[in-house]
């Protein structure tokens, strides 16, 4: 079974690998060598505060997405 990623769904997908990335480096798990998840994720979306904070609003805006393609 193949599974198409059309969309709006390509953004969400990579808003959940950034999301379960900053959970991990939390717990002090590094998943990269390079840019941790939390910097791409402030850069990206131009927002200061603490991880916690950060993890929040990334879950927000996660589920204000809709599903559909």
């Amino acid at each position: 079974m193949t599974t198409v990623l059309t969309g709006n769904q390509i953004i969400k997908a990579r808003y959940l690998a950034l999301l379960s990335a900053m959970e991990l480096e939390a717990k002090g798990i590094g998943i990269s060598k390079g840019i941790d998840a939390l910097a791409i994720t402030k850069k990206e979306f131009n927002w200061n505060g603490s991880r916690q904070e950060i993890i929040e609003k990334l879950q927000t805006v996660i589920d204000s997405m809709p599903n559909t393609p």
